[in-house]
């Protein structure tokens, strides 16, 4: 009995199985006091998940270091979806995203490791809610 119960958890779980994560090993240097992150991301993309072209967003404040598979392909576009914070009325439009492609190199097979490095300054107000209390901007 217990067997068989083992068989069905480990059909289950290879049958409901997910397709492999785009994975980031992120080192990160970040100044509160200055608003200004720089990181290093090294990112492995699967094969099942590599088309001809992919693309990514980062805030508009950040610089991508050159990079050959890499290519800027707007100036700005508004944040769709912003977490959390989203309902706060007019944020959307406040938040401005850089878009980039990546270049899959012609004949490339199995899985994809692309290190990006950006930094930058990213000024954003800091809030405090305390109960009962309305949006109050930090100093």
């Amino acid at each position: 009995m217990i067997k068989k119960y083992v068989l069905l958890i480990l059909l289950s779980t290879t049958i409901y199985a997910q397709n492999a994560q785009i994975h980031h090993d992120i080192s990160p240097t970040i100044k509160p006091s200055e608003s200004f992150i720089e990181v290093t991301d090294v990112v492995t993309i699967p094969e099942s998940q590599l088309m001809d072209v992919l693309e990514f967003k980062l805030h508009h404040a950040l610089e991508v270091a050159p990079n050959k598979m890499v290519t800027k392909l707007k100036g700005t576009v508004n944040a769709e979806d912003i977490g959390m914070d989203k309902d706060d009325v007019g944020s959307e439009n406040a938040l401005k995203l850089n878009v980039y492609k990546i270049k899959i190199p012609k004949r490339h097979s199995g899985d994809l490791e692309l290190t990006l490095k950006y930094k930058g300054k990213i000024d954003s107000p800091f809030f405090q809610i305390m109960p009962g209390d309305s949006l109050k901007p930090l100093a």
